[in-house]
């Protein structure tokens, strides 16, 4: 009789724990409804969050939690985007020209046939991200000093200066 009570006490405690663990992944409602509404959010937790072919150009995205977010073919035209995390986040196709993607994170992002052109990438972190077929004409590179040439698809083509 108390080994079974121990095993009850043991699951109710652990009850909680599955919980809140199962739904700290999930992204904030409240802060998608407002993003959505006002197309501000800085430094919203948007992990997971769905917005495939979104009109978010002009966004303020500031320090936003994106990891695994679906963006592709999401209009984030002139957005800023600084210092978010966009990481393991599927962003192929999306148009992100003339954004400010100043020290975001797209680390294993899928970035491949997005259009950058025009972009801020200085210090951002690409570190196994897929750029395949992406546009990259005229973005301002990793070092914050160089700009890709225009033409240049899937990789920077360092010719000019930014500054």
């Amino acid at each position: 009789m108390k080994g079974s009570n121990v095993r009850i006490v043991v699951c109710l405690m652990l009850i909680p724990w599955f919980v809140m663990s199962a739904t700290a992944d999930a992204f904030d409602q409240a802060s998608l409804d407002r993003l959505l509404a006002e197309k501000q959010c800085p430094e919203c937790d948007l992990r997971d969050a769905s917005l495939s072919n979104v009109d978010l150009s002009g966004a303020y995205l500031i320090g936003a939690v994106l990891i695994n977010a679906n963006l592709s073919g999401a209009n984030l035209f002139r957005a800023r985007i600084a210092g978010a995390n966009i990481s393991n986040a599927n962003v192929s196709g999306a148009n992100l020209s003339g954004a400010d993607l100043t020290r975001a994170d797209l680390s294993n992002a899928d970035l491949s046939y997005a259009n950058f052109s025009g972009a801020n990438l200085s210090h951002a972190d690409l570190s196994f991200a897929d750029l395949s077929g992406a546009n990259l004409s005229g973005v301002i590179w990793l070092d914050g000093v160089t700009r890709c040439m225009n033409g240049s698809v899937g990789e920077c083509s360092k010719a000019e200066k930014a500054f």
